[in-house]
């Protein structure tokens, strides 16, 4: 009788054990969404100061956010002039970032003009719930 009640005592115990180890390996990986989202965030601010100094500074959008008129959502590699633009002798941003979560051939970035002529850069890849986005009025 014995046998058995220190068997259930063992299964507690390595039932606890795994409990907490669950608990803890979801919380570690849940800081590691929030830092990458952090520095997301960060970076979806620097672009957009980028592009808020260069229009104070020419009077104009950009790339392709030139146009009069909305621009769709496109990613910042594939607007065209956009990073020769917001980069020229480092002015407004030494390079652009690129996200840990891109394929190296895209930032992981995007930008877009609305009607209103607000501009929304966002992160596209992440991983949290919310949307990490940044608007800038033209002056």
């Amino acid at each position: 009788m014995k046998k058995p009640a220190f068997s259930q005592m063992i299964l507690v115990v390595l039932l606890a054990i795994s409990f907490i180890l669950f608990v803890a390996s979801w919380f570690y990986q849940k800081s590691g969404v929030d830092k990458r989202d952090a520095v997301r965030a960060a970076d979806v601010e620097v672009l957009r100061d980028a592009i808020y100094n260069y229009v104070y500074d020419n009077g104009a959008y950009p790339g392709c956010l030139k146009v009069i008129g909305p621009v769709p959502t496109v990613e910042v590699q594939r607007c065209r002039n956009f990073v020769e633009d917001i980069t020229k002798n480092n002015n407004y941003i030494s390079k652009i970032p690129m996200d840990i979560g891109s394929n190296g051939w895209e930032t992981g970035y995007s930008v877009a003009k609305g009607a209103d002529n607000q501009v929304t850069v966002s992160a596209t890849f992440t991983e949290g719930k919310e949307i990490v986005a940044a608007r800038t009025d033209e002056k």
